[in-house]
């Protein structure tokens, strides 16, 4: 086991504790925001790995949808969620094609 040096806090022992005392609206909030991250962080991964796949700079993308690189930085970081549209012309600058699909959970 672990020991932390004094005035620090275990994380996974604070989660458990905060998460435990959620009434169930709350948990739902939560879950649903946890989910929503995580489908954010999975477009981000997409976008890179589209955009260094086909071997361009985010500067480079932007030029061919007729954006701004900035606009690319904070989807790839996952500060923007991208559209389905922006995903569509993402994908045709780089030489793919969007397909969406939903698996059961």
């Amino acid at each position: 086991m672990n020991t932390l040096p004094d005035g620090y806090v275990d994380y996974d022992q604070l989660h458990a504790e905060v998460t435990a005392s959620f009434t169930p609206e709350q948990r739902k909030e939560y879950d649903d925001a946890d989910a929503d991250a995580e489908t954010q962080i999975a477009l981000a991964e997409l976008v890179y790995q589209m955009r260094t796949s086909a071997g361009i700079s985010q500067s480079e993308l932007a030029r061919r949808m007729g954006t701004r690189q900035p606009f690319i930085s904070d989807i790839e970081r996952g500060g923007r969620t991208p559209t389905v549209a922006t995903l569509t012309k993402i994908a045709r600058a780089t030489g793919n094609r969007l397909t969406v699909s939903a698996v059961p959970v």
